[in-house]
């Protein structure tokens, strides 16, 4: 993903990466050139993954749509997540987490 600049959309939801596989991620997309669209739902990203993914995208001007519904986000750092994405006109996605079934 590094050096990879014609995948432009990647969806690992549901993958529980959890905060080493976020900071993984994050490390590669510092220097991605090509994907726009991020879908990261449900994996356990916490507080070292999200401060890993501010990093980031202050380097990454390439990404313009990033979903992270279902991971534990407190509003400070969802707002500088928004405010990284906002310089390449992109947006956090959000949606609700999908109900049990009963």
């Amino acid at each position: 993903l590094e050096k990879n600049s014609t995948l432009t959309k990647l969806n690992l939801e549901l993958n529980r990466i959890g905060d080493e596989g976020a900071k993984a991620l994050a490390a590669a997309l510092e220097k991605n050139k090509g994907l726009t669209w991020l879908h990261l739902g449900f994996n356990s990203i916490g507080k070292e993954g999200r401060k890993a993914f501010v990093a980031a995208l202050e380097k990454n001007n390439t990404l313009t749509d990033l979903v992270l519904d279902g991971n534990s986000i407190c509003l400070k750092d969802k707002e500088a997540i928004k405010t990284a994405l906002e310089r390449n006109k992109a947006s956090l996605r959000s949606r609700p987490a999908p109900q049990a079934k009963q």
